[in-house]
């Protein structure tokens, strides 16, 4: 479909992190592509849903004994990105709780001492559905940049207050 004459539409893909090594062995650099459909960044997933209580929590979710679970360890988390890094890929990185974003943000700051390092290369937290302060400042200080599920609070606000993280962590979302 994308080949189509005149198909007006344009896209872009993050290629799954875990497949980083069969990337590079087969040639795929940021930019990949053509004029309709290119790759720009490396997708890694710290986490999971705040609404399947699978997001990584600092505290149990309301009502749960369970604060959800992280993909990686913090040291892998951080080979990842190392890793994606020095093959001269943007990352962008799903984070939903806030200890997966503890996690996300100790990664970025650590592989932003390597020399293969490039802000330019507009790094990303995708997601980033409980951010606390120290995050926004870590962000603001590396320039990472935030993406927000916007239409979360519309969606699921009332049920993650009332439901899921209670009214103090909703706040965050």
């Amino acid at each position: 479909i994308f080949a189509q004459s005149g198909f007006p539409v344009r896209g872009s893909l993050s290629l799954w992190g875990e497949n980083l090594d069969a990337f590079t062995s087969a040639g795929i650099v940021p930019g990949s592509g053509d004029d309709r459909l290119r790759s720009q960044t490396i997708k890694w997933v710290s986490d999971g849903s705040n609404q399947g209580y699978t997001g990584f929590m600092r505290q149990n979710y309301l009502g749960r004994d369970t604060r959800g679970a992280a993909n990686f360890t913090a040291e892998q988390l951080e080979a990842n990105f190392a890793k994606t890094v020095a093959a001269g890929w943007p990352i962008m990185c799903h984070g939903n709780g806030d200890a997966a974003l503890d996690m996300v943000m100790a990664a970025f700051a650590a592989v932003a001492k390597l020399p293969s390092w490039d802000p330019a290369k507009r790094h990303r937290t995708e997601h980033s559905s409980l951010l606390h302060d120290e995050h926004i400042g870590a962000m603001a200080s590396l320039g990472i940049t935030p993406s927000f599920l916007m239409n979360h609070v519309r969606l699921w606000g009332r049920v993650m207050r009332d439901e899921i993280l209670g009214p103090e962590r909703g706040q965050l979302l």
